[in-house]
């Protein structure tokens, strides 16, 4: 940058620049600021169209082309003083492969912020479980996901994290699946636990698949069974533990009915 300073200072000096070469490049200059504001304007108009890019997304790709056309301005400027424009392009070289080094994860995280939000894996409001975590979608920007989790926590997920990893959407089918297990007193027969299972659950089967009962393991001293019942998004799972609770009760059948939460799943403390 300092050899181009020197370059135009004697290129001036010398009498090489004329009166047209200084006034190319101020009207060069003042192209570069008025069509890098155009440029930024319509930049943030297109991108406004684009369904899920949010505010942030917008605001740094329209700054980003309203500089690269002020870049481009000024080097022609310099060409048109006759500047060696060599060394300037050098320096900016460098600054760029320091600064695209350094905020490699913010890249990282833009771009993957920029995927998401336009091929829709989840939305705002949508219930998702990501890195170990489980929660309601509230936000998507340039750098995070964040999420509210059940107990009002909220959790920031980088991008990029939540793009290389499994995405699990509870939400898009607008319904899930509650696992219920279930410990018989054997003495009361393995059909007897059966059929007031059979009755409890056929209820909650209405309007999705029917609840499937599997048998883990027959003892001595107990049965172990598993039941899965497929709900409403936003239910519970302690609706099925209460009705197959109430029926073993009903029935006489002591038992122990609990709703373990799926593998890997997020636990509150």
């Amino acid at each position: 940058m300092i050899s181009a300073a020197s370059d135009i200072d004697d290129l001036l000096t010398s009498g090489q620049v004329t009166g047209w070469d200084v006034a190319l490049a101020t009207i060069a200059v003042a192209f570069s600021w008025i069509a890098g504001r155009g440029v930024r304007r319509t930049v943030l108009r297109l991108a406004g169209r684009i369904e899920g890019v949010g505010e942030d997304l917008r605001q740094f790709v329209a700054r980003l082309a309203k500089y690269l056309v002020w870049v481009v301005g000024v080097g022609v400027a310099l060409g048109f003083l006759g500047a060696q424009v060599q060394p300037l392009l050098a320096v900016a070289a460098v600054v760029a492969v320091t600064g695209v080094l350094a905020l490699k994860g913010i890249g990282e995280n833009f771009v993957a912020g920029l995927v998401i939000q336009t091929r829709h894996p989840f939305q705002r409001g949508d219930r998702i479980e990501a890195l170990g975590h489980v929660g309601t979608v509230v936000d998507v920007n340039g750098r995070t996901v964040v999420l509210e989790t059940g107990d009002g926590r909220t959790v920031h997920l980088p991008n990029a994290e939540v793009l290389q990893h499994p995405i699990v959407n509870v939400t898009a089918t607008r319904r899930q699946k509650a696992e219920v297990e279930v410990r018989a007193d054997a003495r009361a027969g393995l059909d007897a636990v059966l059929d007031a299972l059979a009755a409890a659950l056929d209820p909650l089967g209405a309007g999705h698949e029917q609840p499937r009962i599997t048998i883990r393991s027959i003892g001595t001293g107990s049965f172990v069974l598993h039941i899965g019942v497929w709900h409403d998004v936003g239910d519970t799972a302690s609706e099925t533990v209460r009705a197959v609770a109430a029926a073993l009760f009903d029935a006489g059948i002591a038992a122990t009915v609990s709703s373990p939460p799926p593998a890997g799943r997020e636990v509150p403390a």
